[in-house]
């Protein structure tokens, strides 16, 4: 296939009289590696035509050998988040279940993998609608930049900015302190001062060109807090405008930032 012109032909085409796709197999071993969305179809008054990816949108496959399959998705608004879960093959029934929901694969070649399903996402409402949709997938070699805030981060040092210059906070630092941040999308933090110890999880989200990340308490999205990473190797600053007041035991305004070291 030389140009997107004689596979789009295809697809709308005589693939639609009953023509056969390139499905490569065994389906596991030739679907392993990375895959990005780069077009999605839906059959419109019995054609397959061609519904533009949104600017911005991105997703991302990578299923694995050990039989976990990582999800990268890009919003429109730029805030990219991972999933992580069990994938599966289907000889036979020539699909791939991955999350629990079983798609048929009508296309696998070395550097294409296409699915389909009787229902996508609504960009208007983000619920599920009702339809027939294809996905084509392109293998891509790359890694995405989100997967750099991936680890165990340890807390060095929290700073107050003062008259220009930063300065080391000594109220309310705990003796050790640490965040892990994982391929399901979820993200530990932990603190220990003296013998008293917290930990939370939460869920993590982040826009790796601006650096605002977002922590959402749940999967609903109804509670979160928004504060701006930035990254420099193995380091990563976490800064943020509100802070506790040991004096008054309420809030205050200001700059602060927290140091992390990346945990080799």
């Amino acid at each position: 296939m030389t140009t997107w012109l004689f596979v789009l032909a295809a697809l709308v085409g005589t693939c639609l009289t009953g023509c056969k796709e390139e499905i490569r197999r065994p389906l596991a071993q030739h679907l392993i590696g990375t895959w990005q969305r780069a077009q999605d179809f839906v059959l419109t008054d019995g054609k397959w035509v061609e519904d533009p990816i949104p600017e911005g949108k991105m997703e991302r496959i990578d299923f694995r050998a050990d039989g976990k399959a990582v999800n990268i998705r890009t919003a429109v608004d730029g805030l990219t988040e991972m999933k992580s879960g069990e994938w599966k093959t289907d000889e036979k029934a020539c699909t791939v279940t991955m999350g629990g929901f079983s798609t048929p694969v009508w296309r696998l070649t070395a550097d294409e993998f296409g699915n389909s399903y009787d229902k996508a996402i609504d960009p208007a409402t983000g619920g599920l609608m009702d339809g027939s949709f294809r996905w084509i997938y392109r293998r891509v070699s790359d890694k995405h930049p989100v997967e750099q805030y991936l680890g165990k981060w340890l807390l060095t040092g929290s700073y107050q900015k003062q008259d220009g210059d930063w300065m080391p906070i000594t109220y309310g630092v705990p003796d050790e302190g640490w965040s892990e941040y994982k391929e399901d999308g979820t993200v530990t933090t932990y603190a220990r001062s003296g013998d008293k110890e917290q930990g939370f999880k939460s869920l993590w989200a982040v826009n790796c060109n601006t650096g605002t990340m977002v922590w959402y308490r749940d999967v609903t999205k109804k509670e979160s807090h928004t504060v701006t990473v930035a990254l420099d190797g193995d380091t990563m600053t976490v800064f943020y405008s509100q802070n506790f007041d040991p004096a008054t035991g309420g809030m205050i305004e200001g700059e602060f930032k927290d140091v992390f070291v990346r945990e080799k």
